[in-house]
């Protein structure tokens, strides 16, 4: 099992890599979702995608896809005339993970790090975040 490239978050001008595909609920919903094209062993999706918290709101902001041979399509090929799409479809929570590496398990590629920030989604909205550290097991709900 080789580890997969995860997707970028942006939020105020900082990216962080994040395991979740907000993508992924989006295709699951349209009756012939597209299929891309793995461009190596670390992205089985066969895409990536960029995306960006602007007023507590998630956009997808970049997208790079690929199709048989490798060809690369980019987000108006899932999104015509669109140069970002504000994410209505997703609701789910976000992981970012900060701090230093505690843990990691190379059989499931899986890290833990100090400290978690849990991004609640609703409809695309963040609605919710909890603050979660790894290295006292305690968890601190904050509210926005």
């Amino acid at each position: 099992m080789t580890a997969q490239i995860g997707e970028i978050l942006s939020i105020d001008q900082q990216q962080f890599i994040i395991a979740e595909q907000p993508l992924h609920s989006y295709f699951k919903s349209l009756n012939h979702p597209p299929y891309f094209t793995p461009p190596s062993p670390t992205c089985w999706r066969g895409y990536y995608g960029k995306w960006e918290l602007r007023n507590d709101e998630l956009y997808l902001i970049n997208f790079k896809g690929y199709l048989d041979d490798l060809f690369e399509v980019e987000l108006n090929y899932i999104f015509p005339t669109k140069e970002e799409v504000f994410a209505d479809w997703y609701s789910g929570i976000i992981k970012i993970s900060q701090g230093k590496l505690i843990q990691f398990n190379q059989l499931t590629h899986t890290s833990i790090y100090e400290e978690d920030i849990l991004l609640c989604f609703e409809n695309g909205k963040l609605i919710d975040y909890i603050l979660h550290s790894n290295c006292t097991n305690s968890e601190q709900e904050v509210k926005i």
